[in-house]
């Protein structure tokens, strides 16, 4: 069966219908599915055939806008367009609104005459601010999806000051996904062991040259 990604003007001599019904020769076949040509002549000419107008789909990230791939992975909220007659993902009718829940998704897109392609995609969850193995001060950290935090659910942004090992676990389909171990050390500055004693000498010598400015003072008078 031939395949054709856009519309398709047909050209030929006869009586043509398209999908059992009359079509006038050069009309743009725009409807994504399965069509049924028939072209009659004479002394009973007979001719029977089968194309299909393939879907285009594509995807926007909030960025750009590209072709949609089978078993892609984003790490984003997107939204996903075609001219398929319809749309649905994991069995629900879909209207390219915004996905920005993280997993893994079944695409199904119809056409006429049962056409259907199936199509998987992952959104997977995704962390900024912290790295594996790293150690901090503080961290802000961003986490797109959900994730648990030395075992507590947390998501979007938030900031860490207390010090101590921390195990971020990323969940996809409830799943752990990845898994960053990260510190915060402490971020109280120790002065050093020399500064209290230059302070003291300091304190002496400012005591000095007080009192040696006194009798000064003094004699001139």
């Amino acid at each position: 069966m031939l395949g054709y990604l856009g519309d398709v003007s047909i050209f030929s001599f006869g009586e043509l219908y398209l999908n059992n019904e009359r079509y006038l020769i050069g009309t743009e076949v725009k409807k994504v599915g399965i069509h049924h040509l028939q072209i009659l002549g004479v002394n009973d000419y007979h001719k029977e055939l089968d194309f299909t107008i393939l879907p285009y789909i594509e995807y926007n990230d909030g960025k750009e806008q590209k072709t949609f791939m089978d078993n892609s992975t984003f790490n984003t909220p997107i939204r996903i367009y075609s001219n398929a007659q319809l749309m649905m993902i994991d069995g629900e009718i879909y209207d390219s609104s915004i996905i920005s829940k993280t997993g893994e998704f079944d695409l199904l897109l119809m056409g006429i005459n049962n056409f259907q392609v199936k199509l998987k995609f992952i959104i997977a969850p995704t962390v900024q601010g912290v790295e594996d193995g790293v150690s901090y001060k503080s961290a802000k950290i961003n986490v797109f999806g959900q994730a648990l935090l030395n075992g507590s659910i947390v998501s979007g942004q938030f900031e860490l000051k207390e010090p101590g090992t921390y195990k971020l676990e990323l969940m996809l389909d409830e799943e752990v996904y990845k898994v960053i171990n990260f510190t915060i050390t402490s971020n109280t500055s120790e002065e050093p062991e020399n500064i209290s004693w230059f302070q003291e000498y300091f304190e002496y010598l400012f005591l000095i040259i007080s009192i040696v400015g006194v009798v000064l003072i003094l004699r001139k008078k």
